[in-house]
């Protein structure tokens, strides 16, 4: 009776759990850049990257957000602050796991938690 109490208590714990639900509506992405193209319509699908440093220069305001080379990021992206899709972004500088663009855009325009979208070249 213990042997199969065990063996069902056994059984019950290999099974593995689910997996849980997908809660982003963003393409699942495994490194290459060919991921992050929506076959559907043959244009690319913007990366949202958060920006993790800001800082105020004489030429513009550099701004360090978390996407780099890992994310198929290179110095041909198109990178946009969202909010503001008219400001001038030039990407400087492109690293593993980040990235440094400079803007005109001042520290107050920013805002709190500013994010950028980060559109890959083809």
């Amino acid at each position: 009776m213990k042997a199969i109490a065990l063996a069902l208590v056994m059984t019950a714990c290999a099974t593995p759990p689910p997996a849980p639900p997908v809660v982003s509506n963003s393409v699942p992405f495994d490194g290459s850049k060919s991921e992050n193209c929506s076959a559907a319509c043959g244009k690319h699908v913007p990366l949202r990257a958060r920006v993790i440093k800001v800082e105020v220069t004489s030429g513009g305001t550099l701004i360090t957000f978390g996407a780099g080379n890992e994310t198929g990021v290179d110095r041909h992206a198109i990178v946009r602050v969202v909010g503001h899709p008219d400001a001038d972004v030039i990407l400087i500088r492109v690293d593993k796991r980040t990235s440094v663009a400079r803007t005109q855009l001042q520290l107050n325009d920013l805002g709190a938690n500013p994010s950028v979208e980060i559109t890959l070249a083809p």
